[in-house]
Parts: C-alpha cells; structure tokens; sequence
C-alpha cells in the first residue's frame, strides 16, 4: 500500500511539472528612490515628508514572460524617522 502510495505521489508531482508554465528568472532590479515631492501637500498625514517613490518593470504576462510585454510598477516606501527600517510591511 505503501510503494503504491508513493508511486501515485510521484506520478502526480511529474505530470504537474510539465504542465505547471514555468517562470523565467527576472534579472535584479534595484529601484531608484527618490522623495515623491518637493513640498509635502496640504493634508498629508505626519510623517509623510519621509515618503519615497520609485518603479519597477514586470513582465505583463507571467505565463509568458518571453513576449516582450512589460508594465511599470509605481512603489512607495516611508523611511523610518531615525536608523533603519526594522522589517518591511506590504499593502494593496
């Protein structure tokens, strides 16, 4: 029952590797950070001042990443007021 077990396991890890699309590596992108704004405008929260704005490229299709198709992706990030950031928070 076993081997049996382990023989349909590996069957299904197989056939789901050759359908699964594989993802091509990305080359590193280092994001370009910069203050999003010269004058902070009138109702921004405190703090906003420390942020920061950059972009990165993805490809629009990553099932196939291949055909050329990119689309920038606007970032912010709010710098801590003192040191380094001690862990990093993502939102939608």
């Amino acid at each position: 029952m076993r081997k049996q077990v382990a023989a349909t396991l590996a069957a299904v890890t197989a056939t789901s590797l050759l359908i699964a699309p594989q993802a091509q590596a990305q080359p590193l992108q280092e994001i370009q950070w910069q203050k999003c704004f010269d004058t902070a405008p009138p109702g921004l929260p405190p703090g906003g001042e420390r942020l920061e704005c950059g972009s990165f490229t993805a490809p629009m299709d990553w099932n196939n990443p291949g055909n050329g198709k990119t689309i920038t992706i606007a970032v912010s990030r709010l710098k801590p007021k003192n040191g380094t950031a001690k862990s990093t928070v993502f939102t939608n």
